[in-house]
């Protein structure tokens, strides 16, 4: 059921990533512009991917240096980026893989009950 529920949604859970990446090279890019000159981990495009990255995780520790640097812009790139991604973005792929269990399990039902 599983692997059929992945199967079956393969064509909108790649949409989703391809619009999940273009909105965390948008955060990779301004995280770069914003903090780039200023915090080593921003200092390079592929050091901002790492640092978004870790901020998904929560494994991401210079907040205090990011937040001496520019406060009003770490309070907005910190908050809609973690906003975003932790509870939107998730929640949307959680419930895109849903919709598909849900058709997939009722599927499955009807081929027992035959």
């Amino acid at each position: 059921v599983i692997s059929n529920t992945i199967i079956r949604g393969a064509a909108d859970i790649f949409c989703f990533l391809v619009v999940m990446v273009v909105i965390l090279m948008g955060y990779v890019a301004m995280g770069h512009t914003v903090f780039g000159t200023i915090m080593v981990d921003f200092s390079t495009v592929q050091y901002s991917l790492i640092t978004c990255f870790q901020m998904f995780l929560g494994t991401f520790r210079n907040f205090e240096v990011m937040r001496q640097a520019n406060s009003i812009a770490y309070f907005f790139y910190w908050y809609t980026y973690m906003v975003l991604f932790r509870y939107v973005l998730v929640n949307m792929f959680f419930a895109i893989i849903a919709k598909h269990f849900q058709v997939e399990d009722k599927e499955t039902e009807e081929k027992f009950r035959q």
